[in-house]
């Protein structure tokens, strides 16, 4: 495969182009682009003395953006495939790991596998005294269907899957460009999902490669200045965000901000408009890359309309597997100009591949027009005591509650082993948690889009995410074990009955 169509390759390209620009503001200060490509060159001499090339694998348990960008690049140069070597996830993947890459020596309590490396500039300024590595003399992926990254997904069902994507799709992902920030020249970026996320690495990498800024820290002066173009999180890590920014008194008006990785509440959408001058959705996935998007959430009367990429096919089908009519909710198949997705385990495989298509788990729906609604996750629609709710309808309510930091519903089974609804809420620190929960549970009993109300409410400083903002309602019922409720209410058990 041609190295002119290698992430490793052109990176080091616009390192040369770019020189002495900076490239990422971290902690410690700017690092120029020509510094990231010292870095890219000394490394892929270091790993490749250590034996890494084409068939390897390589875990990044770095987790210093810069670093993690500089192995993913070094890597790609010698046709290595990474991952996110975590680890929580290590355990899905260590028989496919040749090289787990390190900023220092870990504890023998640290899982690992394959090959340990260091990898810290000490080590790379060492290799570069030894010789380093000449430019030109790499060896890139062998074909086009080479492995080039082992995605993870999905933490958030508490069941990790290792996916394989090919040289060819993670180069056309690395193409690909937002319509929403279509206009944007060189942009300096803020990106919230981690550097090891296919959505984060590929969103850092893209950056670079237009000449642009990756912020790695909240720079006062620069968010002040609303010198930051483009902003990209999901709901939960924008939350946050916004907090931090109120509580520096920063209170400029964003030009640009790309939600992805989980449906954004009416509420929240309201909020970000206070800061963002554009508000654009996204939807992807691990599996698939970029699947849709809508670039003019700014509106207020905005429905959650997603625009589907030109390059993705997608149909709404029931449970046999059938087209269902526009308007009709339904189960969410896929499929890619770019190909369909590869999981190691087969049985994982032949589940979520049928018939030429990837079903997604997802359900949605199509409008007369053409535009997808994403309605959530198949098991996201529950049947409590004969009501069928949708567990996203609470999340959004508990997230956009005032008194709130985070949190979301789960599902627990009482003393007699029904399933019942409950939340798992973070409060704002100064409240009373009983008191703020008993609100929360009058203003649900109330609300109309509640039919069942939460039998529980827990009260807890930790609120399980994934990386990506994900709810892992898996964890918050183990929690939940270790937890007792502030709040109770023996009206659980019983749907509402709305009048009309």
């Amino acid at each position: 495969m041609s190295l002119e169509h290698n992430v490793g390759s052109a990176l080091l390209q616009a390192a040369r182009r770019y020189g002495n620009k900076p490239a990422i503001m971290l902690h410690a200060g700017p690092l120029s682009y020509a510094s990231f490509g010292q870095l890219v060159h000394g490394l892929t001499g270091l790993l490749r003395n250590k034996g890494v090339g084409r068939g390897s694998c390589v875990a990044i348990q770095l987790d210093d953006p810069s670093g993690v960008l500089v192995c993913i690049a070094a890597a790609s140069l010698l046709g290595a495939a990474w991952t996110d070597g975590k680890p929580g996830s290590l355990h899905v993947i260590a028989e496919n790991v040749t090289h787990t890459l390190v900023s220092q020596r870990p504890p023998a309590d640290v899982p690992t596998a394959g090959t340990v490396v260091v990898v810290n500039p000490t080590a790379i300024a060492a290799a570069n005294r030894g010789g380093g590595l000449p430019l030109g003399t790499t060896d890139g992926f062998a074909n086009a269907s080479d492995m080039s990254r082992m995605g993870i997904s999905s933490g958030s069902t508490g069941d990790r899957k290792a996916i394989w994507i090919t040289a060819e799709s993670e180069w056309k992902r690395i193409q690909w460009r937002w319509e929403a920030a279509k206009d944007l020249a060189a942009p300096t970026c803020w990106c919230m999902f981690p550097p090891k996320s296919g959505m984060g690495s590929n969103t850092r990498i893209q950056t670079l490669l237009d000449g642009g800024l990756l912020i790695e820290t909240i720079t006062n002066d620069l968010f002040r200045r609303g010198k930051v173009d483009m902003v990209v999180g999901s709901p939960a890590q924008l939350a946050t965000f916004m907090r931090s920014l109120d509580q520096r008194g920063i209170n400029t008006t964003l030009p640009l901000v790309m939600v992805g990785g989980s449906r954004p509440g009416t509420e929240f959408l309201r909020n970000l408009r206070k800061r963002f001058k554009k508000v654009a959705i996204f939807y992807g996935s691990t599996e698939m890359g970029n699947i849709a998007e809508y670039a003019q959430a700014t509106r207020s009367n905005y429905d959650g309309r997603l625009k589907v990429s030109k390059d993705m096919h997608i149909e709404v089908v029931d449970d046999d597997g059938a087209p269902v009519p526009a308007g009709e909710i339904g189960h969410l198949r896929m499929k890619s100009d770019l190909g369909l997705p590869h999981y190691f385990d087969e049985e994982t495989n032949a589940r979520a591949i049928r018939d030429g298509w990837y079903y997604s788990g997802d359900t949605g729906r199509f409008s007369s027009d053409g535009y997808l609604f994403i309605e959530g996750r198949s098991d996201d629609t529950v049947n409590i005591g004969g009501t069928k709710v949708n567990i996203l309808t609470y999340d959004d309510f508990v997230t956009s509650f005032d008194g709130v930091e985070d949190g979301y519903a789960f599902l627990k089974p009482d003393d007699l082993g029904v399933d019942r609804i409950n939340l798992m809420v973070r409060f704002k620190a100064g409240v009373d948690p009983h008191a703020q929960a008993t609100r929360l549970m009058e203003s649900m009993v109330a609300a109309r889009e509640i039919r069942v109300p939460p039998g529980m409410i827990y009260a807890s400083k930790e609120v399980p995410r994934t990386d990506t903002g994900k709810p892992v309602r898996r964890e918050a019922l183990q929690l939940s074990e270790t937890l007792e409720p502030v709040l109770v209410t023996e009206k659980s058990s019983s749907a509402k009955a709305h009048q009309g």
